[in-house]
């Protein structure tokens, strides 16, 4: 063998040497005894949580002359909160509790009562949080609604109005927020 096919016959074994060294030592730090273990933190953050549904379209008719207006709806309100607890604000299209036809006002009165198929309840101040607790275990209230909200409307009310083309109409919105 002359000194040039020797020089690299060493350097080819030299390199064939390593790589078979680097290919046993990672199959070497891939495998180990049994038992070994690794662990890592999983965390997630739960904030206050609310939820409001199922309010319906509250549709009087019209009025016969005779008698006060009532009319219930039956609704879900969830909190994750421990206790239950969450506060309720109500407001309108109109700016308060009126019902409007054009320049025409009808007063109306807003009441909530903190479970289901109530016909009276805690009078609401437009714009103004009031307290309850809600009883539901999951946000779609699986089963049973938890809450009512009522609307009332006086005749000595309805006899002030005149007659209109248009029906007296308000949408009525409600904020479910945190508790006391």
């Amino acid at each position: 063998m002359n000194r040039l096919t020797q020089k690299y016959s060493s350097k080819l074994v030299a390199g064939v040497a390593g790589a078979s060294f680097a290919l046993l030592s990672a199959t070497a730090l891939a495998t180990g005894p049994s038992g070994q273990t690794d662990s890592a933190l999983v965390e997630i953050g739960i904030n206050n949580l609310y939820n409001i549904e199922g309010m319906n379209d509250i549709l009087f008719g019209v009025w016969n002359g005779l008698g006060d207006e009532s009319r219930q709806d039956d609704v879900c309100v969830w909190t994750n909160v421990p206790s239950g607890s969450y506060n309720v604000t109500v407001t309108s299209s109109t700016g308060g509790y009126t019902l409007d036809s054009g320049a025409n006002q009808l007063p109306v009165s807003i009441s909530w009562a903190g479970a289901p198929g109530q016909t009276t309840g805690t009078v609401l101040t437009y714009a103004t949080p009031s307290s309850f607790t809600t009883t539901a275990t999951a946000p779609d209230c699986p089963g049973a609604d938890t809450a009512t909200f009522i609307v009332d409307i006086l005749a000595t009310d309805l006899a002030a109005q005149p007659a209109s083309a248009t029906a007296y109409s308000a949408t009525m919105t409600a904020t479910i927020t945190t508790g006391p």
